[in-house]
């Protein structure tokens, strides 16, 4: 069963360009004491785990807790120390995890060759700087006004995965926000903020 509901075209894509992989039989519906085993999972099958946000109760620090008995490196995001889901982050860095502020600070913790079996990562420049063409068009999209996740994929023609990694990166940067129910949409300029020029 897909869980969110939202992702189902996400379990397509990978069901036929990949592999889902699951403990639990065909049909099992979602529940709570049900995700830790699918965190451990995750976290197994990856380099790091790398958490952005997350409460003091989180599934995103149970999916820290099982990279670390896994030997998977974890990687944190610095927040604001007065918010909620700062919290989270700032605990794994206390006990040890590595700050990123950059992508450089994950790629120089993957072992050596590990880009043989990964898409090259884009580096992102600083914000005002060049953006590629999938950046640029979601900036259009929103410049007109939020929208959700599935009207994105529909008006921007990219793969829900493709799109996924061009929001995690504007999200990065600052440019947008992510409202619940996967609803997108720009951050609001200071006032007197230069216009910051996006290049194609």
């Amino acid at each position: 069963v897909n869980y969110p509901r939202d992702h189902a075209g996400l379990f397509r894509e990978i069901s036929s360009r990949g592999c889902v992989i699951s403990e639990f039989p065909l049909g099992t519906e979602p529940a709570p004491y049900n995700f830790p085993r699918r965190n451990r999972i995750v976290s197994g099958l990856s380099l790091g785990a790398f958490v952005i946000e997350a409460r003091q109760k989180s599934g995103a620090l149970i999916t820290a807790d099982f990279a670390l008995e896994q030997g998977r490196e974890v990687f944190a995001l610095p927040g604001r120390i007065d918010s909620p889901l700062s919290e989270g982050p700032i605990r794994l860095i206390r006990s040890g995890a590595k700050p990123v502020l950059s992508i450089e600070d994950i790629l120089e913790e993957m072992p050596p060759g590990h880009e043989k079996n990964a898409p090259a990562p884009e580096i992102l420049e600083p914000d005002g700087g060049v953006m590629d063409k999938d950046q640029s068009r979601v900036l259009e999209i929103l410049a007109c006004g939020e929208a959700s996740f599935d009207e994105m994929i529909a008006r921007s023609g990219r793969k829900p995965t493709e799109l996924s990694r061009v929001l995690l990166s504007l999200q990065m940067r600052g440019r947008i926000n992510e409202a619940p129910g996967k609803v997108y949409s720009l951050v609001a300029k200071k006032k007197g903020e230069e216009k910051r020029k996006v290049f194609a």
